[in-house]
């Protein structure tokens, strides 16, 4: 009924295009759209941005009009011809819009009202600089704070600043800073909308100038504090003047070094000869205080002992102990003059010498490389030594005469068994090819006698001749020849041409010609005697009956020896009686009554029903058929009796009718519909019922697309009618963990709180594309996303297994338009039917490229059309679909089903898989897919075959091979699964005929919505016992958060090992900061960008690898 208010409507709006008048005016005041109309208003139409889907009341609803309000467009009009009379007032409430369009007014007959809509014109945006003034000045500033006041701005009007000419940013705020430079400036200050553009005249300018001062010395410590210029300062030890302010050393020095330090002097204080240390002095020598520094017969208290080296190569570190002496210290020597640490213990005699930043003591020299300080002066000796090369190698050292570490690089043998001086020093040396190292001949000699040659000796013993001395017939033997062109041959042709004969093919009739022969005895006679016994005689002596000399005698008028004329139609052998009609051999009653009794004629079938249908069907109008053998249920109990109709329709137009007929095998009255139509397929047919007993047609709720020489179901399992729904429940059954679904029932009540009333408690999560909420016990649901719309796709998580339950009017499909943007867009499915994808699909043929669900997926190949794992759409899914530009998915209201209505088994379930093969798609937040080919080192994929996806052992994704329609070979189309960017998926191939699991070389860093391959060109994966290499994809993921203020982060990837640059752009393509650049491995990373010194405004990153360049664009709002 809806449909046809809808072309009812459709002609009324249309009937008269060219007879205008100026009639109505509306204006938009607080929710209610207000008219005054010079006409009677007979109908309307207006679009709107969804701010009216609420429209309701009014002098419409007050003079019985209906008033259908959808998502983005109402309508008004009255099935009983009602106007609104010509006059002023409320035409509908609810219309909270700033603005509405495409107005589209009817008056009586169908005359079209001009409308206008009288909205006030807003004032304009306008800015004005408070802050700097006209004319200020600054001095030595490197930026500057701006204050503005804006007027009349809007949603999203912002500010653009620009200084003499170059602007500066956006900016969302009346005070922002901008960097400035010395001398005189024009800062201008305009505002823009959302989209950036300038309103023109909203801009203000002022002019101001920034000078630079002259420096002077405001050091007080400085030789010329005050002065201008930079400040200078005496030198060490002196003062401004030149005079020395240290004290002299003993040479005389101003603050020099060779002064008074604390030294050991030594004297013999009890008179033994022998020298003892006194106490330390600060003096310039011991012989200023009446000692010695040296002498006497006691030996000094300590001594210094060089460690030496030699060595070939670079020594990196070293350890060694040190034993006949005390260790006190060490230092000096190569290690310390090339960076090495050294550090020694007295308590275990052992000295290390390392590097903290990789230095190393150059190698191919002798030099001293550490210096020991003992105790006395004993007799060191170096030990358990431990002597390092580049990268941590162990150098093999010796020790000679206690202090000296020597290394030799050894030196290189010949180590090739094969070679001629295996073990001997120098490189390896190789005997020639077909030789030994002796100088013997290896390969063999030829029929030539040479080694190694390819000559040899044809058949006929000839080396390297080429067989030409046999002709056919043995080496040097004669050809062929004679007549049978045979070797050697002599034969000849007889008289009848054969070859060799000896003339025995002519026998009296002429060569190679038949002898004698028929009933005649003559050459190559067919003659025969006829039945009569006569040669060539042609049975001229047989009568009409077959008998020779006969005379007809077995004729009686009815045939030969057939039985004369009986029955009731006194017909030859007739055995025919009078029927119940007394037709003579008539099949008694055939006329077919409304009711199904079958009487001899149609006068004698009872009166039909008042309301009886009035269908007729034309069967030589058609071309084609096709049958359905059905049955109706009603509430789940079959109905129907003989004296019930089936029809089919397209459109108003009948294409086919049925009585009920009992069909004894179950006992059941079937309905046995044959069908019509002009097209092989394609055509839609809907079915009604006449239900005799109410004498009553009702709609049924199944449509079928006719296909020529169609058999819809059969006795034993007839095709299921059933009567078209005004109400339906949507029930849903969720998994723990992540749910995609959509609604396709609908009520006035669309909010989270109605839609979601039976899972309250067991749900944490919902979100949209854009919009969220979470679930606060005790309180509900709260966030952005308020209600459900029958166009989106949702993910709910649920903390525990539940079913949604909500009940509703089914969607009208026709008015569910799904606008689609480039990109992914999360799409829900109204119909309450499951759809082939190419059908649900065909409203956006070649816009869309990609589309999946939880579990499945599909790619767009034109020529084509779809195809993947995912083959249908069904009710309750939700669906991301990946559009190459902007466009309208319109489900179509009458499309082919996908699954048999009657087929009562569950759909596929999220949990697939053996054994530890299974992976449960609930349990992750994001997926992606992979169309993958694997190529085996032995064998060929086989149907059967299957491959799964790991994650640290864990299974993310299991599919089993499939054929593609675009060339014979087997695929892999694997959904994969996780919860976090960058996990690195391994793979295995379960060979189903060797029962065999193998493990694949590649990896594949996992990334949300991937979409790697498709069945043209796959991700190729290897079996084999190859190195794990990486498969991944150049990406540079949307900054988040973003906008941002002051710091946000990308991620990307990085398809092959190589140099990268990550740079910052502004609006004029002009580098603002280098991110990273060098060197990066494969794999997943992410970046962070502080913009803390950069203004607010728009901003580009961009990713560049080799020609590969990946953008992403940021907004910075401070």
């Amino acid at each position: 009924m809806y449909n046809t208010l809808l072309r009812n409507l459709s002609v009324f709006c249309t009937s008269v295009l060219f007879l205008f008048a100026q009639d109505v005016t509306l204006t938009l005041d607080g929710g209610n759209l207000n008219y005054v109309s010079s006409s009677d208003i007979a109908g309307f139409q207006f679009s709107h941005g969804g701010c009216a889907a609420g429209a309701t009341g009014g002098d419409a609803a007050a003079n019985g009009f209906m008033v259908s309000a959808s998502s983005g467009v109402v309508l008004g009009f009255s099935l009983t011809g009602g106007t609104i009379p010509e006059g002023a007032g409320t035409l509908v409430e609810g219309v909270n819009c700033e603005t509405i369009s495409n107005l589209v007014f009817s008056g009586v007959g169908g005359i079209t009202l001009e409308t206008v809509l009288s909205v006030d014109e807003p004032a304009s945006p306008a800015v004005t600089i408070v802050f700097p003034a006209e004319g200020s000045e600054f001095t030595d500033a490197t930026s500057i704070d701006v204050t503005v006041s804006g007027s009349d701005m809007g949603d999203g009007d912002h500010y653009h600043a620009y200084l003499d000419g170059q602007m500066q940013g956006m900016f969302y705020t009346d005070s922002f800073s901008i960097n400035v430079g010395f001398g005189d400036h024009v800062l201008t200050v305009d505002v823009a909308d959302g989209s950036h553009n300038s309103y023109e005249g909203s801009g203000s300018s002022v002019s101001f100038s920034n000078t630079e001062s002259v420096a002077t010395c405001d050091d007080d410590s400085a030789c010329n504090a005050g002065a201008e210029g930079d400040c200078t300062y005496a030198d060490d030890n002196y003062d401004c003047d030149g005079n020395c302010t240290a004290d002299l050393d003993c040479d005389g020095a101003c603050g020099g070094s060779n002064g008074a330090s604390l030294q050991d002097c030594y004297f013999d204080g009890d008179g033994d000869g022998c020298f003892e240390t006194l106490d330390q002095m600060t003096t310039c020598s011991c012989e200023l205080e009446g000692g010695a520094s040296s002498g006497g017969d006691c030996a000094p208290t300590s001594s210094s002992v060089d460690v030496l080296y030699c060595s070939d190569a670079d020594i990196y570190g070293f350890q060694f102990n040190v034993s006949g002496a005390t260790l006190i210290g060490a230092s000096g020597g190569a290690s310390e003059a090339n960076g090495l640490m050294v550090s020694a213990s007295t308590a275990s005699g052992n000295v290390i010498g390392f590097s903290m930043t990789g230095s190393s003591i150059p190698g191919n020299t002798c030099d001293v490389l550490v210096t020991l300080e003992i105790e006395g002066d004993g007799s060191p000796c170096v030990g358990d030594l431990i002597l390092s090369g580049e990268g941590g190698s162990s150098l093999d050292a010796s020790i000679d005469d206690c202090l000296t570490i020597s290394y030799s690089a050894p030196v290189a043998t010949c180590d090739d068994d094969s070679a001629c001086n295996t073990g001997d020093e120098g490189d390896c040396t190789y005997a020639e090819d077909d030789y030994d190292c002796d100088g013997n001949c290896t390969a063999g000699l030829d029929c030539n006698d040479d080694c190694g040659g390819s000559a040899v000796e044809d058949g006929c013993g000839v080396c390297g001749g080429d067989g030409s001395d046999d002709v056919g017939c043995g080496c040097f033997e004669d050809g062929p020849s004679g007549c049978d062109n045979a070797c050697g041959s002599t034969l000849v042709e007889d008289a009848c041409g054969v070859c060799g004969g000896d003339g025995s093919d002519d026998v009296g009739c002429g060569c190679f010609e038949d002898g004698p022969s028929g009933c005649d005895n003559t050459c190559g006679s067919t003659l025969v005697d006829d039945d009569c016994g006569v040669c060539n005689g042609g049975n001229l002596d047989m009568d009409n009956c077959g008998v020779c000399y006969g005379g007809n005698a077995d004729d009686l008028g009815c045939g030969c020896f057939e039985d004369g004329p009986s029955g009731c139609d006194n017909a030859c052998g007739s055995e025919l009686v009078d029927d119940a009609c007394g037709v003579c051999g008539g099949d008694g009653p055939s006329a077919e009554c409304w009711n199904g009794d079958v009487v001899c004629d149609d006068s004698d079938c009872s009166d039909l029903p008042q309301n009886y249908p009035s269908w007729s069907v034309n069967v030589p109008d058609y071309q084609y058929n096709g049958s359905i053998t059905s049955v109706i249920m009603i509430d789940d109990v079959l109905a129907g009796t003989s004296a019930d109709l089936v029809a089919a329709f397209m459109g108003d137009e009948c294409r086919g009718i049925a009585n009920g007929l009992m069909f004894p095998p179950l006992g059941v009255v079937q309905f046995n519909l044959l069908t019509y139509s002009n097209e092989a397929t394609g055509e839609m047919l809907t079915f009604k019922f006449y239900d005799s007993a109410l004498d009553e047609t009702i709609d049924l709720a199944e449509s079928l697309e006719f296909i020529s020489d169609m058999t819809m179901g059969n006795g034993m399992n007839p095709y299921e009618f059933t009567p078209a729904i005004s109400e339906v429940t949507t029930s849903i059954g969720l998994a723990t963990g992540w749910n995609w679904l959509s609604i396709n029932a609908v009520s006035d009540d669309m909010s989270l709180t109605n839609v979601l009333s039976t899972i309250d408690g067991s749900s944490n999560y919902i979100k949209s594309q854009g919009a969220y909420a979470d679930y606060y016990d005790g309180f509900g649901w709260w966030g952005t996303l308020e209600g459900i719309n029958n166009a989106e796709m949702y993910k709910l998580v649920a903390t525990s297994p539940n079913t949604i339950e909500f009940t509703g009017a089914p969607v009208d499909v026709e008015s569910v338009n799904i606008g689609l943007s480039a990109g992914w867009n999360w799409i829900g499915y109204a119909p309450q039917v499951s759809m082939d994808i190419g059908i649900a699909l065909s409203s956006i043929d070649g816009l869309a490229t990609y589309i999946k669900s939880q579990g499945a997926y599909a790619d767009y190949y034109d020529g084509f059309g779809w195809w993947g794992t995912l083959a249908s759409l069904d009710p309750y899914a939700g669906y991301m679909l990946n559009a190459a530009a902007g466009g309208t998915l319109t489900y179509p209201s009458d499309g082919l089903l996908a699954i048999d209505p009657n087929d009562n088994t569950d759909g596929a379930s999220l949990e697939k898989g053996d054994d530890d093969w299974m992976v449960k798609a609930s349990d992750f937040e994001f997926n992606g897919s992979i169309t993958i080919e694997v190529k085996l080192e032995n064998g060929e994929v086989a149907e059967g075959d299957m491959l799964a996806a790991f994650v640290d052992g864990e299974c993310h994704g299991v599919v089993s091979a499939m054929n593609t329609p675009f060339g014979d070979h087997l695929v892999f189309p694997l959904m994969v699964y996780g919860n976090e960017e960058g996990a690195s998926m391994t793979f295995k191939y379960f060979d189903s005929y060797a029962g065999e699991v193998n493990q694949l070389v590649e990896q594949i860093l996992f990334e949300s919505d991937m979409a790697l391959g498709n069945a043209i060109e796959t991700i190729v994966l290897n079996s084999g016992s190859a190195t794990m290499a990486s498969v991944s994809q150049f990406k540079l993921s949307p900054a988040y958060p973003n906008p941002f203020n002051p710091t946000t982060t990308f991620e990307y990837s990085i398809d092959v090992d190589g140099d990268i640059n990550i740079t910052i752009l502004d609006m004029n393509g002009r580098v603002v900061e280098v991110l990273y650049s060098g060197f990066s491995k494969v794999g997943h990373k992410s970046i962070n960008w502080d913009a803390s010194y950069n203004p607010s405004g728009v901003y580009f990153a961009k990713l560049m690898s080799g020609n590969k360049v990946e953008t992403q664009k940021i907004v910075l709002v401070k």
